[in-house]
């Protein structure tokens, strides 16, 4: 059932107008707290108690509510709203509301994964509206306006727009097709081309249709659009995100022989590896910044990044500089980020700033990168990146690339450094999409372009394109060796 009727139109947008009005219309109602000031929601395994209530987190088009021992959370989006079937639950109990602090402001908490991570400012309700408790519609149709609206509230229009992407119009041509569809199969074919050439990592819809599941979404730029090229060209794997692993390994044994025998080392699941190069040289690649370990959470992640980072920088503390290879780094965690740009720095640096959705008027949160605890490293650096590089890679080439150590080499980053709203669907599958405005100090965004280099030169290329990247790390070499 959609919401087409002029009178719960106008019922939910009167609603929908209290929630959101004075929250999205000055730029003063979010306010930054200082991490030091956050707390563990649930520090007895329930919330405290003057968490137990209704909230809005504007700019993310969530309704969130918690009682004791439970955390529902709902969608809203145009005239729609929905329960979350995917975020409700441990999800929202470890993810979203893991901390809160109050900012000194009535009627207000912030909350947060991690205290000095993203920061989800929100507003108290006195009750969650009766439409968002209504039951699950899972038909196509509510899917496919649930889908429309989301992207139409909450993906910010530059990026559309540099993206060649007018969602209205694509909307308003595909809605007969979606009003047609008679199943999620039909509908799914629908969804396709609704995301058809975006190219926005960030972007994406997944799920289960005949108990075989699919992801519908894209990446830009050179190096993916080789890959695929290249998978079309060949029959003995048959799965593209396989045959790109399996040349992503072989990619990295090229590089690991290449390092200094006794020096070389690899760890993580073979995410993180180093060794010496000639001159001197420190190497140090991160493949992905997560997943290193089979249902850890983000806690045991980072301790498993730190205890790592501990044993290569310790390895490579003696080099005149260092090489980190960042070049085939396909993303992961934003507070990991954090942590691997923390140890090539002994100040405090103020290094981006990110709000929610380009037209939502929430404050910035600034985002400053503190030195680890941990083992640094403050000689040389020469940042390799390549349009391979992305998401929470790209976090940490935009937190470093003005360290005064730092020198950032290679090709531009893919352009997706906004982390992904994620939104279940009431018939079970999932949206993603990309939410976040990140500035860097002097303002710029990279989203789409990517991040440029200082020193610019190939490294997958056409010409000689397996050999690309160590190529590039020799050249990469060859620049440390003169770094000051």
């Amino acid at each position: 059932m959609l919401f087409h009727s002029p009178t719960a139109r106008k019922w939910l947008a009167s609603i929908l107008f209290l929630m959101c009005t004075s929250a999205l219309s000055a730029p003063s109602s979010a306010q930054q707290v200082d991490p030091s000031r956050f707390r563990l929601s649930q520090p007895d395994g329930t919330y405290v108690r003057a968490l137990r209530s209704t909230w809005n987190l504007t700019g993310y088009g969530w309704l969130l509510k918690l009682t004791a021992d439970s955390a529902t959370v709902y969608n809203y989006a145009g005239d729609l709203c929905w329960r979350d079937p995917l975020l409700s639950g441990d999800l929202a109990k470890q993810v979203l509301t893991r901390y809160y602090a109050f900012p000194r402001r009535p009627l207000r908490v912030n909350f947060a994964e991690t205290p000095e991570g993203t920061q989800y400012p929100a507003r108290w309700m006195q009750f969650t509206p009766a439409i968002c408790k209504r039951p699950p519609d899972t038909s196509p149709q509510f899917t496919f306006e649930a889908v429309a609206a989301t992207l139409k509230d909450y993906y910010p229009l530059p990026f559309a727009s540099a993206r060649g992407v007018n969602w209205s119009e694509r909307i308003a041509r595909l809605r007969p097709l979606a009003r047609a569809a008679r199943s999620d199969a039909e509908l799914k074919a629908v969804m396709e081309q609704l995301l058809s050439g975006l190219g926005d990592p960030h972007t994406s819809i997944s799920g289960n249709v005949d108990e075989t599941y699919f992801t519908i979404g894209s990446r830009s730029k050179f190096t993916f659009a080789r890959l695929h090229e290249a998978f079309a060209q060949q029959s003995e794997i048959d799965d593209f995100f396989a045959y790109t692993k399996a040349w992503r390994n072989q990619q990295q044994e090229m590089v690991f022989a290449t390092l200094e025998t006794t020096s070389r080392r690899r760890l993580l699941g073979d995410n993180v590896v180093w060794g010496r190069l000639p001159g001197d040289v420190g190497y140090l690649a991160v493949e992905q910044i997560g997943d290193f370990g089979e249902g850890a959470s983000l806690t045991q992640e980072r301790e498993l990044l730190a205890s790592a980072l501990d044993t290569a920088l310790d390895d490579l503390a003696d080099t005149r500089a260092i090489i980190l290879d960042l070049s085939n780094s396909l993303g992961g965690y934003e507070s990991a980020a954090h942590d691997i740009a923390s140890r090539f720095t002994n100040t405090n640096i103020v290094s981006y700033y990110k709000k929610p959705n380009s037209q939502n008027h929430t404050m910035f949160q600034e985002v400053t990168i503190r030195p680890a605890v941990g083992r640094r490293y403050t000689r040389p650096v020469v940042l390799l990146t390549s349009d391979m590089t992305v998401s929470a890679s790209e976090i940490v080439v935009l937190a470093m690339r003005n360290f005064p150590n730092v020198r950032h080499v290679g090709t531009a980053t893919q352009g997706a450094l906004s982390a992904m709203l994620s939104k279940g669907l009431p018939n079970g599958w999932a949206l993603g999409i990309t939410s976040e405005v990140v500035l860097d100090p002097h303002g710029r965004s990279f989203e789409v372009s990517g991040i440029p280099p200082a020193v610019e030169f190939p490294v997958y290329e056409s010409a000689d394109f397996d050999l690309g990247r160590l190529n590039a790390i020799l050249r990469a070499q060859q620049l440390a060796l003169t770094a000051q």
